[in-house]
């Protein structure tokens, strides 16, 4: 196993124990969703599935931005559905503020073979809603899968189907703490 495997690996198991604790010690108030929130930031996220990613967010104009999502732990197969994909790319997204702690966003990514050649293209569109404090995200999102040829802002409808994801993912923030 090389070293940058084991890194990974450690960094997906802390990252994993990091953001269950949180979300544990801290669930989500109501109460508190009418609270202003910023997503602009680093985000450590895992799903229930235990795939891992960090995440940033960049404004660009007003409540818009720009994100960037790498996945740290992830199955390019989808559970063996393209046994030909071994890796992917980040995740380029954009994303727009539609309420005081909620964003809706849009992101595309792709995966390879080992030849470096496209399997499928994968798009999200979800929604992201900041709670406890702002430091926690939750995120529900459609998934459509499209083949290497098609263009996933096009009108033709996903070769390899649309998936909804109530509870896609949970985040969070990372801040800077002192030495």
């Amino acid at each position: 196993m090389t070293s940058n495997l084991r890194i990974r690996i450690a960094l997906a198991v802390s990252l994993a124990a990091l953001v269950a604790a949180s979300v544990a010690a801290t669930p989500p108030d109501p109460s508190e969703r009418a609270v202003e929130c910023f997503l602009e930031g680093a985000w450590l996220g895992t799903t229930p599935d235990g795939m891992t990613y960090a995440a940033s967010y960049a404004p660009s104009r007003g409540a818009e931005g720009t994100s960037l999502l790498e996945w740290l732990v992830t199955d390019p197969t989808w559970g063996g559905a393209f046994p030909a994909a071994v890796a992917v790319s980040d995740g380029h997204g954009v994303w727009q503020r539609c309420g005081a702690a909620r964003y809706l966003y849009t992101m595309v990514g792709y995966a390879f073979d080992s030849g470096g050649d496209v399997v499928y293209i994968v798009k999200q569109n979800g929604s992201k809603e900041l709670y406890d404090r702002c430091r926690v995200m939750h995120v529900s999102c459609t998934v459509s899968l499209y083949a290497a040829w098609q263009d996933p802002q096009g009108e033709e409808p996903p070769v390899y189907g649309t998936y909804v994801f109530d509870d896609a993912a949970t985040a969070v923030r990372l801040s800077v703490e002192a030495p």
